[in-house]
Parts: C-alpha cells; sequence; structure tokens
C-alpha cells in the first residue's frame, strides 16, 4: 500500500532537494516522483517552503492545547509537557527531520521563514507563565525552557545524541527550577576595584543579559561556512552527460537535457552571486523583488495578490516576504481604500533607500558583468522569453 500523498510529497521533494537543490528543484519535479499532480501539491502545500518545513500549523495548536490546560500550581508541567510534544515530533520524523535540517541550514528563504516561527513559540511559551513575574521574567522563563529543547533537539539531529528523551528531561529540570533553588547555589566573588559600585552593578547586569540570547522551538541550523573556491574541472560535465545520454540511444532528448541542465546550473551560479551582493543590505532576492517592484509602482503599493501575480509566486511565499519586510521597517501594510478583503503593501522611506542601495551593488557586482557578451546576453533574454512564453508566463 503507497504512503499517504503528503508523506510521498515530503519525502520526493527532501530527496531532490539533496540531490540537486533547493533552487533547482521545481514542484512539477516533485509531484512527477511522488506521483501525485500539480492540484494536489497546492492543495497540500502552499508552496515550495512549505514542503520544506516542519508543519508548524499543527504543531503549534497542539502546543496551545497542552498549555491552556495549566493552572497556577501546574504550569511548569504544562510548559515542560508541551516542548516535549515538540520534540516528539521531530524525532517521530527521524530522518526527515535530519534532512529538513541540513536544508535550512544552506537556504536563506527557508531560514527566514523558521526565524518567524521561532518568535511565536516564544511568545506563546511566555503567555503562560503563570508565576508572578512580569513581562521580561516571563520570556526569561520561556527562553530558558526553549534554550534546554533546543540543545537537545539539536544534539541529536547531529547525531551527537543517542537518548533525546532522557536528555531532554534532565534539561527541563534544569531549566525549570524555582527561583532561589538552584542545587549549585550561587557564588558572589568580592574584589578590590577602584570602579564605584552602581558602575560594577551595571556590568554585572550586562553580563548576565547577555548568556540569555532569544531562541526558538526551531532548530537553528548550523553557522554558515564562507565558501571556499572550487577548482574548474578538466572537462563539461554537462557535455560529457550529453555524450552519455546519446551513446545509451537518447540522441533525440540528449540536447534538451543539455539545456535543462546547463540552465539549472546557470541559475544557481547567478543567485549565488545575487545572494552575496544582497547579503549585506540582510534581504532575500524574493525580498528584493518586491521591494523593486513597490519602488516601481505608481503609488509606491500594491495588493499583496497583485505582488504575486506579477512575480509569479504563490500567495504563502507572497505573505512571507512582506512580513520580513514590514519587521525590518522596509513596507507597511495598510487597509486598501476600496476594497475591504484586499491588503496593501506600501514601501517606506528606510526601504527606498535600501532598495537603492542594493540595486547600485547589484548593478555593480552582477548586472554589469554577468559572464556573457552582449550578443550572449541578448539571445539567451530572446531564448528565455521564448521558453517562458512557451509555458504561458506571458
Amino acid at each position: 500500500m503507497k504512503p499517504p500523498v503528503r508523506e510521498r510529497l515530503i519525502a520526493a521533494a527532501l530527496e531532490l532537494f539533496e540531490e540537486q537543490g533547493y533552487d533547482a528543484t521545481t514542484v512539477d519535479q516533485i509531484v512527477s516522483r511522488a506521483g501525485t499532480g500539480r492540484t494536489t501539491f497546492f492543495r497540500t502545500f502552499g508552496s515550495k517552503e512549505d514542503v520544506a518545513l516542519p508543519d508548524h500549523e499543527v504543531l503549534l495548536p497542539r502546543v496551545e492545547a497542552r498549555l491552556e490546560t495549566a493552572t497556577a500550581a501546574t504550569w511548569r508541567t504544562a510548559l515542560r509537557e508541551a516542548a516535549g510534544l515538540v520534540l516528539e515530533h521531530y524525532l517521530h520524523e527521524g530522518e526527515t527531520a535530519r534532512a529538513r535540517y541540513r536544508l535550512t541550514s544552506v537556504v536563506p528563504a527557508l531560514r527566514d521563514r523558521e526565524v518567524i516561527n521561532e518568535q511565536r513559540y516564544l511568545r506563546l511559551f511566555a503567555q503562560h507563565v503563570q508565576e508572578p513575574a512580569d513581562a521580561l521574567q516571563a520570556e526569561l522563563i520561556a527562553a530558558a525552557v526553549i534554550t534546554a529543547h533546543n540543545h537537545v533537539l539539536r544534539s541529536w539531529l547531529r547525531g551527537d545524541e543517542d537518548d533525546p528523551r532522557g536528555a531532554f528531561k534532565a534539561a527541563m529540570d534544569r531549566a525549570l527550577l524555582p527561583p532561589n533553588q538552584n542545587s549549585s547555589g550561587t557564588t558572589v566573588v568580592v574584589m578590590s576595584t577602584a570602579t564605584d559600585v552602581e558602575s560594577v552593578l551595571t556590568e554585572v547586569r550586562q553580563a548576565w543579559s547577555d548568556r540569555l540570547a532569544p531562541v526558538s522551538l526551531s532548530p537553528a541550523p548550523p553557522a554558515e561556512r564562507p565558501s571556499v573556491p572550487r577548482p574548474s574541472l578538466s572537462l563539461d560535465p554537462i557535455a560529457e552527460a550529453r555524450r552519455q545520454w546519446a551513446a545509451h540511444g537518447w540522441e533525440g532528448s540528449a540536447d534538451g537535457m543539455a539545456a535543462i541542465t546547463s540552465l539549472m546550473r546557470a541559475q544557481q551560479i547567478a543567485l549565488s552571486r545575487v545572494e552575496s551582493a544582497l547579503r549585506e543590505h540582510g534581504v532575500t532576492f524574493a525580498r528584493y523583488e518586491v521591494l523593486m517592484l513597490l519602488y516601481f509602482s505608481r503609488a509606491g503599493s500594491l495588493p499583496l495578490a497583485k505582488i504575486g501575480e506579477r512575480l509569479q509566486v504563490h500567495p504563502t511565499s507572497v505573505t512571507n516576504a512582506v512580513d520580513r519586510l514590514e519587521t525590518a521597517g522596509l513596507v507597511r501594510r495598510l487597509s486598501h481604500p476600496t476594497d475591504r478583503r484586499a491588503t496593501l503593501a506600501e514601501i517606506t522611506d528606510a526601504g527606498r533607500k535600501l532598495a537603492l542601495a542594493a540595486t547600485e551593488d547589484l548593478n555593480a557586482g552582477v548586472f554589469a558583468d554577468p559572464g556573457l557578451s552582449p550578443a550572449g546576453l541578448t539571445a539567451v533574454f530572446e531564448y528565455l522569453g521564448e521558453m517562458r512564453r512557451a509555458a504561458g508566463d506571458f
């Protein structure tokens, strides 16, 4: 019996992402390998990003339902068990969770989505801290729970922890220890100094604050490593694949295979250069496209649906991009003046400034010299236009 459609789509997507890269993989390839259709895919997932990430929309309500049962006497238990639900979700996914973890570490768009999800968990846990505490104390307790969870989860995802449930129990015992019951006690060291007491206290408070960096229940990806230039190959592997294609009797498809494979590899090269130029501006190419679309619009604003239509992306991707831009103060959401069902995204002054600066860097570092002659650029644009027209782009 076949696995459920959702599981087949996830498995097919993660396999393709690891084989050929996230950006080079299309929804059509995913559904072809899973043995389904595009309609089924978009009925199950809102976008390609959604199939690559854990299902937080299912997990968050389960976590909230457990937290809602807490009382003044049991809220610590509720936090422990709610965090345990998240851990069990990842453990149940097994190798799928590890594949997602590897993927998130190298795809900026997925990291951006997970940053948003991280804050959702933190807010949810903080809302259910019930001991007499101000908002800061509630967030610190929630952060401690999430830090303990993430420490265990990341260790298991990396293959460093063989008993994640036991490690989780020990970590939660430490994270949820009531105030003034730290078994190790607090040690105060007094030394002679010429600095006044208030200045010392200020430095101590800052040092303590630095220990409590924001964390989340979404497993943070490993730190990015600097890219290392790869040596050029002695032969073109795509040309060799084309030769092998013909040698194995697929002459009629050899040129098409070579062209499509070259196009996908060129897309990886171009995207790497673009993302590198945009990195210091703190935006991905997807968010840059939204900014420029708004920058060029007559009023500096467009309905979200129109942005998705112009950029030819799913509404979920538009919402995610606008969420991130709004958080950064680069766009703002406005009510549509005549259509109550629609929402506008409007570029801010800061957004215009960043869009111009990013464009100058892209023009200088990528667009002015993309690696093709002027005649080659014209030819590529025309040939790809022919391909896009045949696919119904315009």
